[in-house]
């Protein structure tokens, strides 16, 4: 069995918490398994670890058996309760998925997840998953507090919006809106002059496609060639702007905590455009398509 060193310098985010917990915040559980009932009432020496913890201190080895150690897990205050040996030896029995830990736009750092009644304090956080309104169910949020233990007050009710908030969310949100808000003018002004070049050019080639019906072009023929001619110019600019992006990406890491080198977003903005593009070409060329050669040659 490999044991991690125990020592005070392991910068390690502590989490006493019920087995529920992975559940109820949908944290995945990649290897092994949580510690059972059974281990929260005996308050067992065993711990779950993410997966940045097992990186950063296992990098070449499997976590699952391995044994970790926490000197400062222990009571700090006169009313807290700590059981005997609780800053002992923990055994690692599974690994779960990283969540932000370290604020919103920093990286998760090892997080090691425990038996809450190793430690116990004089308040405890209850965190609640609703199909609704989540104050909606404050009431009988309380009523449940009550009948397990009628002297327990529930100091605050927070949403899980309200905390991100907190943590800075809402200035992403704010910041992704804008950004948001912006694109689709633009998206909306690029159809629109998309829209009007391309009407212009099939009026200044009125006579060109009259000759081609009279030729013998199909319809369906001139219908593509006036949508490619749109789809060219479209994958024209969604070059020169993904160019654009990746060298201005320091500039958008500013603003966004995260860089553009996505291929899933990139080609789902590609795949925005050409829509668009689809869109705002399509009714001028089945107008195009729809010329009378006799009409047009007479023009």
């Amino acid at each position: 069995m490999f044991d991690q060193p125990s020592a005070n310098s392991l910068n390690v985010a502590t989490n006493p918490v019920s087995r529920e917990f992975f559940e109820t915040l949908k944290i995945p559980i990649l290897q092994g398994a949580v510690w059972s009932p059974e281990d929260t009432a005996r308050a067992a020496h065993v711990a779950v670890v993410n997966q940045t913890f097992v990186r950063r201190y296992w990098p070449a080895g499997d976590a699952l058996g391995c044994r970790i150690r926490l000197p400062d897990f222990t009571a700090f205050t006169a009313w807290m309760l700590a059981h005997p040996g609780s800053n002992d030896w923990l055994q690692v029995l599974g690994v779960v998925g990283d969540t932000p830990n370290d604020g919103l736009s920093r990286p998760a750092v090892p997080a090691v997840y425990l038996p809450y009644s190793l430690v116990l304090g004089d308040s405890f956080n209850v965190s609640v998953r609703t199909a609704g309104n989540p104050l909606s169910f404050s009431k009988a949020i309380r009523e449940e507090v009550h009948r397990a233990d009628a002297g327990q007050p529930v100091n605050e009710m927070r949403t899980a919006e309200d905390i991100l908030a907190d943590e800075g969310w809402a200035t992403e949100k704010f910041v992704a809106s804008l950004f948001a808000m912006f694109s689709a003018l633009a998206l909306a002004l690029a159809a629109i002059g998309l829209f009007s070049v391309i009407s212009v050019a099939v009026a200044q080639r009125r006579q060109e496609l009259g000759i081609r019906f009279a030729l013998g072009a199909s319809r369906r023929s001139v219908l593509l060639n006036v949508l490619f001619a749109g789809a060219r110019a479209v994958l024209a600019g969604l070059t020169v702007g993904v160019v654009a992006c990746v060298m201005l990406n320091g500039v958008f890491r500013h603003w966004a905590q995260a860089d553009i080198y996505d291929p899933l977003v990139i080609l789902c903005v590609a795949g925005v455009f050409l829509f668009t593009s689809a869109i705002a070409s399509f009714w001028p060329a089945w107008k195009a398509s729809t010329i009378d050669p006799m009409t047009a040659l007479r023009a």
